[in-house]
């Protein structure tokens, strides 16, 4: 039988797992007007994933598409990124980059370099799809 320990590890693992096939690392405003926020995305059809995701503090809703989306927005998501973001291999430098523009965001609060990060982290987005 695993210790908490382990248990904390491997669930933490799994998470990093999800995010890296499924995940979405944004810096975006979601609603007109509003200053750029820190938001972290998983979309399926399966509901069963969900139901995990909402262990992990998620807020899940459907899409009109029928897949479902759990989101984590601001510190919430920044707390998901900060405990994987050492088991990440593909969206490794993104959640780096949401961890710094939240860092920052908490900083300096007027979003004077909301569009810097936002166009950082869509340039490296094309980078690692292989774009130029």
């Amino acid at each position: 039988m695993e210790n908490k320990g382990a248990e904390s590890a491997s669930r933490v693992k799994y998470l990093a797992g999800v995010l890296d096939s499924l995940g979405c690392i944004r810096i975006e405003a979601l609603r007109k007007g509003e200053k750029a926020s820190l938001c972290l995305w998983v979309t399926s059809k399966h509901f069963p994933l969900m139901e995990v995701m909402q262990k992990f503090g998620a807020h899940v809703g459907r899409k009109a598409d029928g897949q479902y989306r759990a989101k984590w927005k601001d510190q919430k998501a920044y707390g998901i990124l900060k405990s994987v973001v050492q088991h990440l291999s593909i969206r490794r430098d993104q959640a780096r980059l949401g961890m710094e523009f939240f860092e920052q965001k908490r900083q300096d609060p007027t979003g004077e370099n909301d569009k810097f990060y936002r166009l950082r982290l869509k340039l490296l987005k094309r980078e690692e799809e292989g774009g130029t």
